[in-house]
């Protein structure tokens, strides 16, 4: 016990000075220095009492210490010096074990519990079960160490060898690995072997991760399609299917495209989608178009539209727009847009148009709108006027000025001027507004003098105030703040514009602050 002990003074006094010169920076890393200095003294001094309540109070106080798996392991140890209560002693070595498994103190404790294991075990069953799982372990690692040793020498029969005659499931996987690494026939046929017939579903799954990484597309391929054919186990069949997905032999695709189209397990199907997706062969496009119109299952079909559209070329134009139209999917119909919207031809702003003007799905219009944002040479910016202003959603209409925003050119302001006019949805008012009074100069002056004064929303006339500020005509921009200055219904707009009026650099304007200030000032005079 005292050989453990000084053992691990030894390990602490060899980091302690460093920590601490390190962290003195901090004062709360230093005041958690000293207290583990003053609970570990006790240690040294065995006063075993006096340290484990030391340490109990370290541990509550400093609970993120660097220190907090060192202190810890010590009050388990004076805790085991200072009492009768053995059986506590032993699980306070246990939790700390389980809890600090990387801790450098975990093998100090591991044999201090042994050490109260064999005490215990006299009297009690459980511990002396501990003592022979503990020693099992042992003999177990003991073996691993030896196998590894062998697998070291690099003999491939030596390690088939190992594999059939060993019976640790954890040391055969490690041989599995060494199967691997190993890139004879021997090995290569051991591992086949292991795939198609091993009771071990871990180790057929590592020996075909394993067959996978060989390279030889030539054997490979066969033998995943053998695989498939034999193997029950479902994740294990997945994995098969997206190495077959890396090749571009044919055998493989048409194996992918009899899985999606008549595997029964829906999971199966899905990744043989999605693996179709990752390879360039022209039938695995048309396995995913059939899928998609023919399947029942919504997941599937899901599966193989997202694989389309990932890479979707133009001659997948007509199912995608069919699905978007027709599908009784909701989120199908939005997926086969957002896949038009990704293409760059012609051909695709004029599916999403026609999709728009005839779906009776407004999430579906919508999503078209939005798409339309990515053809602005090839759209017409009336469809998008005309849906701001006539939608009769109010969602709809939004998304069609905002798409309108995207696509116009600074010349063609006065669309957005004719939706502000126009529309009956106050939110777009808002919107189309925001935009006309951010662009500024004078092609917006017309409509900043109609906002201010017919405007009923005082933020907007606000806005419109301050954007006067802006305009090149400074002169009529003059008249028109003087007369909010003097006539708005909000006090906040009033001072906006006397604000504005402040910061024009002119005589006119200079001009109309005195002539408001002194009509003010006679009107108090009067009142």
């Amino acid at each position: 016990m005292l050989a453990l002990a000084l053992v691990a003074l030894a390990l602490l006094l060899t980091v302690y000075p460093a920590a601490g010169a390190k962290d003195d920076q901090s004062k709360s890393k230093k005041q958690a220095a000293d207290a583990y200095k003053k609970a570990y003294e006790l240690i040294l001094s065995k006063e075993y009492a006096k340290a484990q309540k030391e340490f109990a109070a370290y541990m509550e106080a400093y609970s993120d210490s660097r220190w907090y798996d060192d202190a810890r392991y010590w009050y388990c140890y004076s805790f085991m010096q200072s009492t009768k209560d053995f059986e506590k002693a032993f699980n306070c070595f246990r939790e700390f074990i389980k809890d600090h498994p990387n801790s450098e103190y975990r093998e100090p404790a591991e044999e201090n519990a042994v050490l109260i294991a064999k005490k215990l075990s006299r009297t009690d069953p459980i511990y002396k079960k501990y003592l022979d799982e503990i020693y099992a372990t042992d003999e177990a690692e003991i073996n691993r160490t030896l196998i590894m040793a062998l697998i070291e020498r690099g003999d491939e029969h030596t390690i088939v060898e190992l594999y059939d005659e060993t019976a640790d499931a954890e040391t055969r996987r490690w041989l599995v690995y060494a199967l691997g690494d190993c890139e004879s026939v021997v090995c290569k046929e051991k591992l086949l072997v292991i795939a198609k017939t091993d009771e071990d579903p871990e180790n057929r799954r590592h020996a075909i991760y394993a067959l996978s990484d060989s390279g030889d597309e030539v054997e490979l391929v066969p033998i995943m399609i053998e695989i498939l054919k034999t193997e029950e186990d479902p994740d294990i069949r997945r994995h098969t299917v997206y190495v077959l997905a890396e090749s571009k032999d044919p055998a493989a695709v048409y194996t992918l495209i009899d899985i999606a189209l008549e595997e029964g397990d829906s999971d199966m199907a899905r990744a043989a989608a999605y693996a179709l997706a990752e390879t360039d062969h022209p039938d695995a496009r048309e396995a995913l178009e059939k899928l998609i119109r023919e399947s029942k299952d919504p997941d599937i079909k899901r599966a193989a539209l997202y694989s389309l559209f990932d890479d979707a070329g133009i001659e997948a134009l007509g199912t995608l727009k069919d699905i978007a139209l027709t599908d009784p999917e909701p989120d199908l119909r939005r997926a086969a847009v957002y896949a038009i919207a990704e293409m760059e031809q012609e051909t695709a702003a004029n599916a999403l148009t026609e999709i728009f003007n005839t779906s009776d799905d407004i999430e579906v219009r919508r999503a078209a709108l939005y798409g339309l944002a990515n053809f602005d040479e090839e759209i017409s910016v009336d469809l998008l006027r005309d849906a701001a202003v006539n939608a009769d959603d109010e969602e709809l209409a939004r998304a069609a000025m905002y798409t309108l925003v995207e696509v116009i050119d600074e010349d063609q302001i006065g669309y957005v001027m004719e939706v502000y006019e126009k529309t009956p949805h106050r939110e777009v008012r808002r919107t189309a507004l925001h935009v006309i009074l951010d662009a500024g100069g004078d092609q917006a002056l017309p409509i900043l003098a109609k906002v201010v004064k017919t405007e009923t929303d005082p933020d907007l006339r606000t806005h419109a105030v301050r954007a006067l500020g802006e305009v090149d005509d400074q002169d009529e921009a003059v008249k028109i703040l003087a007369d909010v200055a003097r006539n708005d219904s909000s006090n906040r707009v009033r001072r906006a514009a006397i604000q504005v009026l402040g910061d024009i650099d002119s005589d006119a304007a200079n001009d109309a602050l005195f002539e408001i200030y002194r009509e003010r000032s006679k009107k108090k005079q009067t009142d």
